[in-house]
């Protein structure tokens, strides 16, 4: 995995989902874990908040239903405002 936000981005869906593989999360999507619920979400997005130093709108994460929507979320993110996902 070539992506800086995607390895730290498995961690925190690791964390989420213990139970799933490697090859699960970086194909995950809510239609494919059954788990990934409301709960699941909120769970997610406060990992992610924390390990990126990044502030998500409630309203997005709705749209933001899987793996790679997430990274390329983290990715935009950091483009536009500069900020704090660049590090690690």
């Amino acid at each position: 995995m070539t992506n800086r936000y995607a390895e730290r981005l498995a961690l925190c869906f690791s964390a989420v989902f213990p139970d799933r593989s490697r090859e699960e999360i970086l194909s995950a999507s809510r239609a494919s874990i059954k788990e990934w619920d409301s709960l699941a979400s909120v769970t997610l997005l406060a990992l992610i908040q924390h390990e990126f130093h990044a502030d998500i709108d409630l309203f997005d994460l709705e749209d933001l239903e899987s793996f790679q929507k997430l990274v390329d979320y983290l990715e935009r993110q950091a483009a536009t405002k500069g900020g704090d996902a660049n590090r690690g």
